[in-house]
C-alpha cells in the first residue's frame, strides 16, 4: 500500500469517529501531533518499547493465525493483545503522530507521498547536518 492510500484510509476512519465534525482547525491538528510526540518522548524516557515478539506469540499460541488477521475475527483478543504489548510505547506514539499527520495531509488535499519523495531527494543534496550544528 502507498502512503496516499494509507492517508485516505486514515482520513475515512477519522471521519467515522467524528474527528472532523468541527471542520478543519489546522493549528489544533498540528498541536495534537506535537502532543503525540511528547508522549513518545515520555515513553522513551520510561524505556517503554513495544514487545512485538510477545505480541505476535500472543496471537499464535493456540490460534494458528497472524496478529493482523484478528481485528475482524476477534476484536477483543486483538485489543487486549495490543493494549498489553504495544499501547503507549514509543513505537505506538510515533505511529499516532504519523497517523495524525497523514490524516491532516489528506484533509488539506496534500499529496504527501509526492512531497515526501521530493523533499527526500532535495535533502540528499544538502550539506552535512544541512549546514547547521544539529
Amino acid at each position: 500500500m502507498h502512503i496516499n492510500e494509507i492517508s485516505t484510509e486514515i482520513n475515512e476512519e477519522a471521519h467515522k469517529k467524528g474527528f472532523w465534525s468541527d471542520g478543519v482547525n489546522v493549528g489544533e491538528k498540528l498541536m495534537l501531533t506535537v502532543s503525540e510526540l511528547s508522549e513518545a518522548l515520555e515513553a522513551h524516557r520510561k524505556k517503554k518499547f513495544a514487545n512485538i515478539a510477545e505480541y505476535e506469540a500472543f496471537f499464535l499460541n493456540g490460534s494458528g493465525g497472524a496478529p493482523l488477521s484478528h481485528p475482524q475475527g476477534c476484536p477483543d483478543v486483538f485489543k487486549r493483545g495490543f493494549e498489553y504489548f504495544i499501547k503507549d510505547s514509543i513505537e505506538d506514539e510515533l505511529a499516532d503522530a504519523i497517523i495524525r499527520l497523514l490524516d491532516l495531509a489528506y484533509q488539506l488535499g496534500i499529496n504527501i507521498e509526492w512531497h515526501i519523495k521530493h523533499k527526500f531527494e532535495y535533502n540528499k543534496l544538502r550539506p552535512y547536518k544541512h549546514g547547521k550544528a544539529y
